[in-house]
């Protein structure tokens, strides 16, 4: 749903509201996200971190999750009305930036981290279904030209409040009402806090970028990196799918099992970066046929973007894989809290000394130096874990497989006419060649992953 849905309305809405609209729009939700940010603390990974720790006893889960639910209440009613008193302050912008209030409601009435602590994704992943089918169908009847800003903000924030509420249909049975005081939400304060100061700075990579276009760039600028941001956020949805299942798992094993957790940590490593390698040289091969196609002749600016931004994917994939796959079930914060704080600075100084000479490239420029300083801590950490050796040599063999990948479907590309055939093709090839190098590879280094595959085609 993460990965399809923004393939369906990225391109419309690039069309109907505009480059500069929706720099208004990634503006104006720039802003508000800090204010979501210290509504929610850590809560979406201490929440779920907490409740898989107690998850077979319903006592213990229920305790836990009054607990962390009414700290969650103290924060949000707080963070609102700061945000109601920034309002009294900012005049550019101000129904864009009242509207963002629904967000922080939605927040009020939040507790999928609950449902993915006691791992019962069929009920996140059902509401979430019908809250985004009738999010795509809304769009494509109310949004038709750039007045409709308003109306996509309001549909865009609204179906996230809605599904949040919806999830509270679904807690009988799940649940018994335990009352909690001032000393049980507080013992909560501290862990949550430490889970919240990475977040800071991860937000600081998402959002700042976007707040300092605003400022030190224009909107049509902002409007660029946002749909080049989204183009790279579409297929980076698959890896927080991975993380939303693995971080409860974890959890449960590094209490249980150490050996299993770190066995299946290295795997799940492997496989993350074969995929977002895979996708990094996919999208930079086909960027050229693929950017025109998707947000509009209006945005060939952004073809040089999406190329310059595309091995991000690969970095981020990495860094989310090592945070939510080990270092939070384990309870490593300190290596993720400073790694993030450090990509975090390089992430501001270099918007600040670049933006205002690229704009958007400038921004794009910021956030690989920052991603590559957070994973490269997060490398050194995990290597205790992960042979050095073995790391760089799955490194080498997959970049070189994206390698093969690239300039065969550019080859192949460049005798296809017509830019939609082109693309399909290109597409098409470009992961039935990735496929099988890989698997020639792993057959020639007698790789697990190519054993487990045979045994289990065998199996059946």
């Amino acid at each position: 749903l993460n990965t399809i849905i923004p393939l369906i309305t990225t391109p419309y809405v690039a069309r109907k509201i505009g480059a500069e609209g929706l720099g208004v729009f990634s503006y104006a939700t720039s802003v508000a996200a800090y204010f979501t940010l210290f509504a929610m603390l850590g809560t979406l990974n201490y929440g779920v971190r907490s409740v898989a720790a107690v998850k077979d006893d319903m006592q213990s889960r229920s305790r836990c999750f009054w607990e962390i639910y009414s700290l969650q209440l103290i924060t949000v009613i707080l963070a609102t009305v700061a945000y109601g008193i920034l309002l009294l302050f900012h005049l550019d912008n101000r129904i864009m930036m009242v509207l963002q209030l629904i967000t922080l409601i939605g927040y009020l009435f939040d507790i999928t981290w609950f449902f993915q602590g006691i791992e019962e994704f069929e009920i996140t992943v059902s509401v979430s279904m019908i809250v985004r089918l009738l999010t795509l169908a809304s769009i494509f009847i109310f949004v038709r030209s750039e007045s409709d800003l308003v109306v996509y903000t309001v549909i865009m924030l609204g179906s996230a409040a809605l599904w949040q509420i919806c999830l509270w249909f679904f807690i009988r049975g799940r649940l018994i009402f335990v009352s909690v005081g001032l000393k049980d939400i507080v013992k909560h304060v501290r862990p949550n806090i430490i889970l919240f100061i990475p977040l800071i700075a991860m937000t600081v990579f998402h959002y700042m970028d976007k707040t300092m276009l605003g400022l030190l760039s224009s909107y049509e600028q902002t409007g660029y990196y946002y749909n080049v941001d989204k183009i790279i956020t579409i297929p980076l949805g698959i890896f927080t799918g991975i993380g939303t299942v693995m971080l409860p798992k974890m959890t449960y094993l590094y209490l249980e099992d150490k050996d299993k957790a770190n066995w299946l940590f290295r795997r799940s490593l492997e496989g993350v970066l074969l995929i977002a390698v895979a996708m990094s040289f996919g999208i930079y091969a086909v960027a050229d046929d693929f950017v025109p196609i998707f947000l509009g002749e209006e945005y060939n600016e952004c073809v040089g973007l999406v190329k310059v931004i595309a091995p991000v994917l690969a970095v981020k994939g990495l860094s989310n894989a090592i945070r939510v796959h080990y270092l939070i079930p384990a309870e490593k914060e300190k290596i993720y809290i400073w790694s993030v704080l450090i990509g975090a600075v390089v992430n501001i100084v270099c918007n600040y000394l670049m933006i205002p000479m690229f704009g958007a490239l400038g921004a794009e420029i910021a956030t690989i130096l920052a991603e590559g300083v957070v994973l490269l801590i997060e490398l050194a950490f995990i290597l205790r874990i992960v042979s050095v050796s073995g790391m760089i040599k799955r490194c080498c063999m997959y970049v070189f497989t994206g390698g093969v990948m690239t300039l065969c479907i550019k080859e192949i590309g460049s005798f296809v006419p017509g830019i939609y055939a082109r693309l399909c093709i290109m597409i098409t090839s470009g992961v039935l060649i990735f496929s099988i190098v890989t698997l020639l590879i792993w057959r020639l280094t007698k790789n697990e992953l190519y054993k487990e595959l045979i045994d289990r085609i065998r199996r059946r």
